[in-house]
């Protein structure tokens, strides 16, 4: 089983798992609430066009479903898993991009609908949760090398994205700025420096 060690050894994934190949219908769609009221299962849908490179579905088309600004929705934790496990596989850089977008903008988001909070549930912590369980595939995106005919700006999106995550999720704040410094030119200017590590990574 092939290993890939990240630069400086920080963490092990291992790059043979195809996690992705087990199928987001294998996730209990119907069982959640979505952010417009129905069923979460037609999301199964959307996901796969999100995952699937669609050019006329971006992360922006979960709004209202996933997420909306600051407020995540019950699909939320579950979504981050599938893109999590979708980033597992070798996905067009389009779809790269469109799936590290949704989780930048579902680890910003803190609030909750009162519904789902009367029911005793902490979406920001089970989010959080989820997306700690990729913090070595997120690390392994920062430092993707992406074919050159992808171009350098879309590499450096990409880099950016995961990056902005583990800002918010790793509670190693050195390993964190050892990434930031062994990786500044795959980022975007604001993330160069530590004055824009703003998140916060507490549980």
């Amino acid at each position: 089983m092939a290993l890939t060690l990240l630069a400086y050894g920080w963490i092990a994934y291992d790059a043979d798992v195809r996690r992705a190949d087990l199928g987001i219908g294998r996730y209990a769609w119907s069982e959640l609430r979505c952010g417009c009221g129905r069923q979460a299962s037609h999301l199964e849908g959307g996901f796969a066009r999100l995952a699937g490179a669609d050019a006329e579905f971006d992360a922006g088309a979960l709004e209202g479903h996933v997420f909306s600004e600051t407020v995540l929705y019950e699909p939320a934790p579950v979504v981050i898993s599938a893109c999590l496990d979708a980033l597992a596989d070798d996905l067009a850089v389009t779809a790269r991009l469109h799936l590290l977008a949704l989780l930048a903008q579902l680890s910003s988001a803190q609030d909750q609908p009162p519904g789902v909070t009367n029911a005793g549930s902490n979406l920001w912590s089970e989010c959080r949760a989820a997306l700690r369980k990729g913090i070595p595939l997120l690390y392994a995106e920062v430092f993707r090398a992406y074919p050159k005919q992808a171009g350098r700006e879309n590499a450096m999106v990409a880099a950016s994205y995961a990056f902005d995550v583990l800002m918010m999720i790793d509670n190693d704040a050195q390993r964190v700025e050892r990434c930031r410094s062994a990786a500044a030119e795959f980022l975007a200017w604001d993330l160069r420096s530590k004055a824009s590590f703003g998140g916060s990574a507490s549980s």
